[in-house]
């Protein structure tokens, strides 16, 4: 047995020496494994699915994130030298250290989960022994240390960069489950209470920052409103001891991996809250990352080769070995700022209308995008162009629409907002002439349920014709005399009309 370990690690390492000579620059993303066996992060090339680098690190790596601008890498590591733990900073454009940022010993410091804020001016680093440490990037230095936590390790931060969601296991074993919740720009600490016995065990945030999904040990996920903080629903049936979840670019699909050995990953319909695939894996599951294409999901998975899920068919592949043991964390270099494909509604229904019916067409600036769809507070599908929306209720309706494409997720969805009106206006005579009268004149007055109605009249069941009030009907006869008033709204409706009768008797003596 020991020399077929020795003869795959020669393998292994002489692979890399083949293509270990790479400069980041030849791709624009790249994904990050952090093996906590071997104190090093693996360096992956997507396209080829080879290594490029592998990275030592100051001690046993867990959790890793990538700047927004892909520039460097953060990783958090236990046990370095003469037993500092902290978190290695890598240049990711020489896959070499450029710093460590070392936690006191003296609080017995257990780093690891990393988040950074949407603009890269912070880090925030979980710490299991109950602490949260907050990093300046600029001077990779700490510059809070949050306490008061129980054991916390999975961390998000919303796209707005306002609030970090953090997990805390501890909290929820033979007590209430907490989600902390840490605002940036004070922070503040609040919680969110998942119930009794309920132990969060990771976070993420949707990428429109509306729900926090956070995994929980009873095998659900449980999803909370960021907007007032509160458990809105919760997914049940997402494997034994899920730790690690990831979002799809638009916010269609969520995966869920597990962290126990021979079971699944889980993959969530965000639009009907249930789990649509399950993907078998070979061993425990410890990270999840997603291409900012949307087309893979990379897994952080204990053995020698590279793991992904295809994300069109749900179906695990696996390439070439990686060197590196006990691969733990997984990051992939985000989209870079402003290469978002931008969306646009060409064409949609009136903005007033009594159909029922809503036909919309649209597209991207990258013509290789795909698209999600949401109609009002439906959620997120995807779908293609053009889309027809039938049976749609009376009232306000909104509709938007974002692409996807290797440069990301359009940030700002295309939105079109339109008013179907099935309510008919209702025409009212407000006053007629005295009956009977002696003039050859009657004048009406009357108005619309509707003020942007159009309103028609009619005298002795002749054609309605346009009219406003006061109408007056000149030259008339003798005997009883009958008008009939209409309205028709802005959207079409017609309504029932209205009559009244009267009697001229002018030449009467």
């Amino acid at each position: 047995m020991k020399l077929k370990r020795s003869l795959i690690l020669v393998i292994a390492f002489s692979f890399f020496a083949l293509v270990g000579g790479a400069n980041c620059a030849l791709a624009k993303t790249f994904v990050y494994f952090t093996n906590s066996l071997t104190n090093d992060v693996t360096v992956v090339d997507p396209v080829t699915n080879r290594a490029i680098a592998v990275v030592p690190v100051a001690g046993s790596p867990h959790g890793i994130a990538v700047t927004p601008d892909g520039t460097r890498v953060y990783v958090a590591f236990q046990g370095g030298p003469s037993n500092f733990p902290g978190v290695s900073v890598i240049d990711a454009s020489t896959n070499k250290v450029v710093a460590n940022i070392i936690f006191p010993t003296d609080l017995g410091a257990d780093p690891w989960g990393v988040a950074l804020t949407p603009d890269g001016t912070r880090a925030y680093v979980t710490d299991r022994t109950g602490r949260v440490w907050v990093i300046d990037t600029g001077t990779n230095s700490v510059v809070a240390t949050l306490t008061g936590f129980g054991s916390p390790t999975g961390i998000a931060i919303t796209p707005d960069g306002a609030r970090a969601y953090v997990a805390d296991p501890v909290t929820g074993f033979h007590q209430n489950g907490f989600v902390w919740v840490i605002d940036t720009g004070t922070n503040s600490v609040s919680t969110v209470n998942l119930g009794f016995g309920i132990a969060p065990l990771a976070v993420a945030i949707t990428p429109d920052g509306a729900l926090a999904y956070v995994a929980t040990s009873d095998g659900s996920v449980a999803e909370i409103d960021t907007a007032t903080n509160s458990v809105v629903r919760t997914v049940p049936g997402v494997g034994i001891f899920p730790d690690a979840v990831a979002f799809t670019p638009d916010g269609t699909r969520a995966y869920v991996a597990s962290g126990v050995s021979g079971t699944v990953s889980s993959v969530i319909d965000t639009a009907t809250n249930s789990v649509v695939a399950t993907v078998n894996t070979f061993n425990s599951v410890n990270g999840v990352a997603i291409t900012p294409d949307g087309t893979r999901a990379y897994l952080a998975e204990g053995s020698f080769f590279v793991e992904f899920i295809d994300i069109a068919t749900n179906v695990l592949r696996t390439t070439l070995p990686l060197p590196g043991k006990g691969r733990f964390g997984v990051a992939i270099t985000p989209a870079p700022a402003g290469n978002q494909p931008d969306t646009t509604i060409a064409s949609g229904p009136t903005g007033l209308t009594r159909s029922t019916s809503a036909t919309f067409t649209f597209s991207a600036t990258d013509p290789g995008a795909t698209f999600a769809c949401q109609l009002d507070a439906g959620g997120f599908v995807a779908c293609t162009s053009p889309i027809t929306y039938s049976n749609l209720s009376e009232g306000n309706h909104t509709f938007q629409v974002r692409a996807t494409a290797a440069g990301g997720t359009d940030p700002t969805p295309a939105q079109f907002s339109w008013t179907i009106d099935l309510t008919a206006p209702t025409a009212m005579i407000d006053s007629i002439p005295l009956d009977p009268s002696n003039q050859t004149t009657a004048t009406f007055a009357f108005h619309a349920s509707e003020l942007s109605s159009t309103l028609q009249c009619s005298l002795d069941g002749a054609q309605f014709a346009d009219c406003s009030s006061p109408k007056v009907y000149g030259s008339l006869l003798n005997g009883q005399h009958t008008v009939s008033v209409q309205a028709i709204d802005a959207a079409g409706n017609q309504g029932a009309s209205s009559s009244a009768r009267y009697g001229n008797r002018y030449n009467a003596q």
